[in-house]
């Protein structure tokens, strides 16, 4: 299963496509309630640039009692002041 969160607020699922954030943290709350929990990043890959930071990470978390994970890419743009945005996530 791959997921993405789009700039203005989309996620997409195999399923779905969840709009706004209320919709994207609706989505993330469902996983939490269902005993999703302990989740970790490893970095695998960090890089890009000043202005356009990027990341892989090896993510894992428990489901229950089952060991669940995948590979995380997160894509980064610094805003004025120095702040980075999340521009792209994606895991499956």
């Amino acid at each position: 299963m791959i997921l993405s969160v789009t700039k203005i607020g989309h996620l997409c699922s195999p399923k779905t496509l969840h709009t706004g954030p209320a919709d994207v943290e609706k989505f993330f709350a469902g996983l939490f309630a269902n005993g999703v929990k302990g989740h970790k990043l490893e970095p695998i890959t960090i890089g890009g640039t000043d202005a356009q930071p990027f990341a892989a990470a090896k993510w894992s978390a428990k489901a229950g009692d089952k060991d669940i994970g995948g590979v995380a890419t997160h894509i980064f743009e610094r805003q004025p002041g120095g702040a980075l945005k999340l521009k792209l996530h994606t895991f499956n």
